[in-house]
């Protein structure tokens, strides 16, 4: 890999399809994870809406590059090198790199190496998509089971009122409840994740 001062990674949001920095590395990288983009905004904007690389050795004569960032931390950007990360071709967010070191220009070489570690990084978060979905989907699982086992024991109570006398109006919701808790509940399976 290239040596720079910063980088950053850039994940697509696809319910408002912006890029948030995910991961920014360098001595401003806390203060860049504040801020986000919208789809076709700076270099990143640029790639995420193209789903193509760019190396950039001239920033300021660029005009996609977005200065406000730069601006606002107080980070001088001269050069940037920048790759999509593709899933299944769809591009779900962007590396990026920013003044490599030495005031030497970004080649094709660099481009070349950060393309193949763009791809190992969107294997990564796909495969950690799949496994929050996983887990929520487990989580959904267990809370409809003890929400069935709660209708259960009410259902339970209810019967129970009814062979002794009590209300049979209170068995009613009890079982119309355990019914709709059970056929959504068994609606909780994994799903392939998508991004």
């Amino acid at each position: 890999m290239t040596s720079a001062e910063a980088s950053s990674l850039i994940l697509v949001n696809p319910e408002n399809n912006k890029l948030y920095f995910e991961i920014a590395l360098g001595k401003k990288g806390p203060e860049v994870k504040k801020f986000s983009l919208k789809m076709g905004e700076g270099i990143a904007g640029w790639v995420a809406k193209n789903n193509r690389s760019l190396i950039v050795n001239d920033v300021e004569s660029d005009s996609r590059f977005y200065s406000d960032i730069s601006k606002k931390i107080g980070f001088p950007t001269n050069s940037i090198l920048a790759v999509p990360m593709r899933v299944k071709e769809k591009c779900v967010g962007v590396i990026e790199i920013l003044n490599k070191k030495d005031s030497k220009r970004f080649n094709e070489t660099d481009l070349q190496w950060l393309e193949i570690f763009a791809n190992q990084a969107a294997i990564a978060v796909e495969h950690e998509g799949r496994a929050a979905r996983l887990c929520l989907d487990q989580a959904g699982r267990r809370e409809g089971e003890q929400r069935i086992e709660s209708a259960e024991r009410r259902h339970d109570r209810a019967c129970g009122q009814q062979n002794t006398g009590g209300n049979e109006h209170q068995a009613a919701p009890d079982a119309a409840e355990f019914w709709f808790l059970a056929q959504h509940t068994t609606l909780t399976v994994p799903r392939p994740f998508t991004l």
